[in-house]
């Protein structure tokens, strides 16, 4: 379905303009060298916050006994950055403007964690189950924590600038997974487990 195809739901919701594709969506890279065009990182496309609301009510009124509604990748604060700026544009970032990620970290969290509840509020009334694209089930809310950004920046960088992130968004849905994205992601793992707040 729809919700499937979007890659990560909260770029869209902070105004990126999103294509798409047959089998997915995508956002060019917008954000310029300086960030002087940067969004002000709140939900502001309506029409994609109205249309969420929508298909997951929609689904979550017959759902209950019959089926789990599953939801879109809400992403994580990174990724919302790598989707935005491009990936070459992102490291170099981290050497000429790292005072940049701190501000929008926090600004991102605050719009994600507008989002994951409205998830569970348009759904779990409904006494409906939530799955995420892993098609885990829990009786309690949960998160899949993503950072796919963490492959090409070095331990210090992940876990001075996203591992924070990743931490307070798990403490926040209190039930929380890392999907840890490849090979070159191992390098993370270590932190990663020595992170009470992400069991698995």
């Amino acid at each position: 379905g729809f919700l499937d195809r979007i890659i990560s739901y909260i770029p869209g919701l902070l105004g990126a303009a999103a294509e798409f594709g047959a089998e997915t969506t995508w956002y060019p890279e917008f954000i310029t060298d300086d960030w002087s065009n940067a969004p002000d990182w709140l939900i502001t496309n309506q029409a994609w916050w109205q249309a969420l609301e929508r298909m997951l009510k929609r689904v979550a009124r017959s759902a209950a006994g019959r089926y789990l509604v599953g939801t879109p990748s809400l992403g994580g604060g990174a990724d919302v950055l790598l989707n935005m700026r491009g990936p070459a544009k992102l490291c170099l970032d981290l050497v000429d403007r790292r005072e940049q990620f701190q501000p929008a970290m926090d600004a991102i969290y605050l719009a994600w964690h507008q989002a994951f509840s409205l998830l569970w509020d348009s759904v779990t009334p409904n006494r409906a189950g939530l799955v995420h694209w892993l098609t885990l089930w829990s009786n309690q809310p949960y998160y899949v924590a993503e950072c796919d950004f963490n492959y090409m920046i070095s331990p210090r960088d992940f876990q001075e600038l996203f591992l924070p992130d990743i931490v307070r968004r798990a403490k926040t849905v209190g039930r929380a997974i890392f999907h840890l994205a490849g090979p070159g992601a191992a390098r993370h793992s270590a932190a990663l487990l020595d992170e009470p707040a992400i069991p698995a």
